[in-house]
């Protein structure tokens, strides 16, 4: 049986001190640098998708890596990553797949931000066109910043270690995740029992709209 990872208490006004070694915590004193709440992320209360989905509304683990996600050049992301990737095996110590997952997110959007800068001029990646709609722009081939694209490499090779962890692997399916190897990195193939009744509805609107349009 996994440990309960820290992360959201359904409740937040009775959040309470986490019981879990959290990777904040000194092994020199043993005093933890930050007090997390002592969540109830586990198997069925978790969104899992190969996509970057939450990786910014992840309380408290996103506010915590955020502060680490930097892409500008190579030695920035090399840097970023190695953080990452550190508090990543940290969480794998506990195993706190949340906190595992919302890493490799970090790592995943490292890469592709990275190739959008990379490959698009200024990262612009959709324009709107002659009838008023915004449609993606296509890639020219031409790299318009070697250093991000650099980075790319650096963020991808991380990730790659992500999702070869074994203990990653096992807690995934833990979670309700599909096989790694049968999830696409795509949004929308979150499972339709996780999602909230307004993600449903607009689910179903885009349905609709998708069948009058055809």
């Amino acid at each position: 049986m996994p440990r309960v990872a820290p992360g959201l208490s359904r409740d937040s006004t009775r959040s309470r001190p986490s019981t879990t070694t959290s990777p904040e915590q000194d092994g020199s004193t043993g005093k933890s640098n930050a007090e997390l709440p002592h969540g109830d992320q586990v198997p069925g209360t978790y969104f899992v998708t190969k996509s970057e989905r939450y990786v910014f509304g992840t309380p408290p683990y996103s506010e915590r890596i955020k502060t680490m996600w930097r892409f500008k050049d190579k030695d920035q992301a090399t840097r970023s990553a190695s953080d990452i990737f550190s508090y990543f095996e940290k969480y794998r110590q506990i195993e706190d797949f949340v906190g595992m997952d919302v890493c490799r997110k970090f790592l995943q959007m490292g890469r592709t931000r990275s190739m959008r800068y990379a490959l698009r001029p200024g990262g612009k990646k959709y324009m709107v066109n002659e009838n008023g709609k915004r449609e993606e722009m296509k890639r020219t081939g031409e790299v318009y910043d070697q250093g991000k694209l650099d980075g790319a490499q650096i963020f991808k090779g991380y990730e790659h270690r992500c999702w070869r962890d074994p203990v990653y692997a096992r807690m995934w399916e833990q979670f309700g995740g599909k096989p790694i190897e049968l999830s696409v990195d795509d949004p929308d193939q979150v499972s339709a029992t996780h999602r909230s009744k307004g993600e449903e509805d607009q689910a179903a609107n885009s349905r609709s709209k998708r069948k009058r349009t055809g």
